[in-house]
C-alpha cells in the first residue's frame, strides 16, 4: 500500500513537469586525431529528434521532452557510438569521438559475404526485418544493395550486415526510417529471430489532405494494441481504460519425465552398448523388471518437457510493477505474461501467420511476454523500456512489432 501510494503522488508531480523542453548540444570528433567530423548523424534512438553536425562538428538537438535517452552518433567510415543521455544531469559541451573503422575490420567482414545474398535471402529479410503487415507491405527499403549475407551451414543460421545505414520509405504510416543495423540473426533450427539496431524517424510531407488523413488515421491505429501503448499504460496505471488484459501463462513441468531421465540415463549407461536405446533394450533381459520399465521410459522420454495454460484471473498491475524512482518503474515478473487487446479484432492476415496465439475468446489480438532471467526491467513514461534485450515478444507483437508497423518513441496519438 505505501508503494502504490508513493507512486501515486510522485507521478503526479512527474507529469506536472513533462511538458517541460531539453536541449543538448555538442561536438563529434576523430579519436585518432581530434578533428571534428561533418554530417554525422546524431540522434535519439527510436525517436524523432535528431540532426546532423556541421562542417566544425558541431550539433544541437532542442526541444526533447525530459526523461532518458540513447543518444546514437553514427557516421560512414566510424564505428557508431551510443551514449545515455539523463534531462536530470544534462550537458551542453558534450564531446563525442568516433573510432574509424580499419582496412583490416573492412576486409573480414566483407570477405565471407555470398556473392548473390539478396536473391538467396532478400525475400525471408524483407519479412523478417520489415514483415508482412498491412503497413509492412507499403514499406520500401530504398538501398537493399547495402545489406550483405552470410549463411552459416553447419549451425543453419543466417546473418545480415549492413554497409551503410539503411532508408526505409513508409508510405503507410508517412514516415522516412533511417536505421543503423548492428545486428541481424535468424536460426532455421528454432525459428528464433534477433535483430538490434537505432532507428531514426523523418516525418514525410505531402500537399495532399487526403494522405495526411490516411497517414495520421493510420498511426492511431497502428499504436493501439502495440508494445509502446501497452508500456505506457503500463505506468500510468491505464491498462483497463485502455482495454489491455494480462493474465499470467501457467507452465506446467512433465514431472514424470523429470523423475525418469535420470534412472533412464543410469539404465543407458549400465548397457555396454552406451546410448543406443534399442540395442540397450535387447541387451536388457526381457525377463527383468528392467525391460518393462525401460519401454515405459522410451515412450516418457519422447514426451514434451512442459505445458502451458492460461490463468482465468485477471493480474493486478500492482503484483508485477513497483517504484524505482520519481520517473521510472520497475517491471519484474516469472511467469510468462498473456497479454490481450481487447479492442482489436484478429485480421485473417494475422490469424494464418505461424506467431498467430489465440485468445480465450479467440477473438481479439493476443502477445506474450517473457522476461530473460527475470531481469528487473526499467520503465518511462513514454513506454521506453530498458534492457530491450531482455524482453521476449511472441504472438501479436511479434508480427505487427517491426519495422513497418515502426513509431517514433516521441509519438502521442491525438487526444479525442
Amino acid at each position: 500500500m505505501f508503494l502504490r501510494l508513493s507512486f501515486l503522488c510522485t507521478i503526479s508531480c512527474f507529469f506536472v513537469v513533462a511538458n517541460a523542453q531539453f536541449s543538448l548540444s555538442g561536438k563529434v570528433v576523430g579519436s585518432d586525431n581530434n578533428l571534428p567530423i561533418a554530417s554525422a548523424n546524431v540522434y535519439f534512438n527510436n525517436s524523432s529528434k535528431g540532426t546532423i553536425t556541421n562542417e566544425n562538428g558541431y550539433f544541437k538537438i532542442a526541444n526533447f521532452a525530459p526523461g532518458k535517452y540513447e543518444l546514437v552518433v553514427s557516421c560512414i567510415g566510424f564505428l557508431p557510438k551510443i551514449i545515455n543521455i539523463s534531462t536530470s544531469n544534462l550537458t551542453n559541451d558534450l564531446v563525442v569521438q568516433l573510432s574509424p573503422k580499419t582496412e583490416e575490420l573492412t576486409e573480414v567482414i566483407v570477405a565471407p559475404f555470398d556473392k548473390d545474398g539478396w536473391t538467396k535471402w532478400g525475400k525471408l529479410f524483407l519479412e523478417l526485418f520489415i514483415g508482412t503487415s498491412e503497413y509492412a507491405n507499403d514499406c520500401k527499403l530504398i538501398n537493399k544493395d547495402a545489406i550483405k549475407f552470410r549463411y552459416n551451414k553447419k549451425k543453419n543460421k543466417l546473418e545480415a550486415f549492413s554497409l551503410d545505414r539503411l532508408v526505409m520509405e513508409n508510405n503507410s504510416l508517412g514516415y522516412f526510417l533511417k536505421y543503423d543495423l548492428v545486428r541481424f540473426e535468424y536460426d532455421f533450427s528454432s525459428h528464433i529471430f534477433i535483430y538490434q539496431g537505432y532507428p531514426f524517424f523523418e516525418e514525410m510531407e505531402s500537399t495532399k489532405k487526403a494522405v495526411n488523413k490516411k497517414w495520421l488515421s493510420n498511426r492511431v491505429d497502428a499504436y493501439n494494441g502495440s508494445l509502446m501503448h501497452f508500456m505506457r499504460s503500463l505506468f500510468k496505471n491505464t491498462l483497463v481504460e485502455n482495454n489491455f488484459e494480462v493474465k499470467k501463462t501457467i507452465t506446467t513441468y512433465n514431472q514424470e519425465k523429470r523423475r525418469i531421465a535420470p534412472i533412464y540415463k543410469a539404465l543407458m549407461a549400465k548397457s555396454s552398448l552406451s546410448g543406443d536405446l534399442s540395442k540397450a533394450l535387447s541387451a536388457v533381459s526381457k525377463r527383468s523388471k528392467e525391460y518393462d520399465s525401460l519401454s515405459y521410459y522410451k515412450s516418457v522420454m519422447k514426451g514434451p518437457d512442459f505445458s502451458s495454460s492460461i490463468d482465468e484471473n485477471i493480474m493486478p498491475r500492482d503484483s508485477i510493477v513497483y517504484l524505482i524512482d520519481s520517473v521510472t518503474l520497475g517491471l519484474q515478473f516469472s511467469e510468462n505474461l498473456h497479454i490481450s487487446y481487447l479492442k482489436k479484432a484478429m485480421s485473417i492476415a494475422y490469424q494464418n501467420h505461424s506467431s498467430a496465439i489465440n485468445s480465450i475468446n479467440n477473438r481479439f489480438v493476443v502477445s506474450e511476454l517473457t522476461n530473460i532471467d527475470n531481469t528487473e526491467i526499467s520503465i518511462i513514461y513514454n513506454g521506453s523500456y530498458f534492457p530491450v534485450n531482455k524482453l521476449i515478444v511472441n504472438g501479436y507483437w511479434s508480427w505487427a512489432g517491426k519495422i513497418g508497423d515502426m513509431l517514433p518513441q516521441d509519438y502521442w496519438p491525438p487526444k479525442k
